[in-house]
């Protein structure tokens, strides 16, 4: 399995584009995208999801580079939330445990088929939430390319 969509260069040019400082580093042995955040008594570096590790021995490598990148951009500490808990023991032994900001589990629903398959195939309780949604206000729109000029955040991301 790969990075998660939140360690690319695409989220990455989306997050550039929302106005966040954002710093991406890719090899053969890891990847990260680090976004820096504020806080009133200093900068951070947040990697949602990440780093994105290849082999256990470039774990140091890529934390070496981060601090590096902490050390240029004056942050006083590292977010990191990577979904590999080789990773997360490896670097916790001289880190600190806190809550997530993105949730640990995540999952893809295949929307291709008919809506009536979909609901057929989900729990009781995702159905019911889901059916009810339209009731809070919530709209679904069909993006397709031949209308970009609706969803310009979304925009040339690629």
């Amino acid at each position: 399995m790969g990075p998660s969509i939140l360690q690319s260069a695409a989220w990455q040019k989306f997050q550039h584009n929302l106005g966040e400082t954002t710093f991406f580093e890719q090899n053969q042995d890891f990847q990260y995208l680090a976004i820096k955040k504020s806080t009133p008594v200093g900068p951070y570096l947040y990697l949602p999801y990440g780093p994105y590790i290849t082999t256990k021995n470039a774990s140091k490598t890529a934390f070496k580079a981060l601090q590096a990148l902490a050390e240029r951009e004056g942050a006083i500490f590292i977010r990191i939330e990577p979904k590999t808990p080789e990773i997360a023991s490896e670097w916790l032994k001289t880190a600190k445990k806190t809550k997530d900001l993105n949730p640990k589990e995540t999952w893809i629903l295949d929307i291709t088929p008919k809506i009536d398959l979909l609901y057929q195939n989900m729990k009781q309780n995702t159905r019911k939430q889901t059916k009810n949604y339209p009731k809070k206000g919530l709209v679904v729109e069909k993006y397709t390319a031949k209308n970009p000029e609706k969803h310009k955040i979304l925009v040339n991301i690629q």
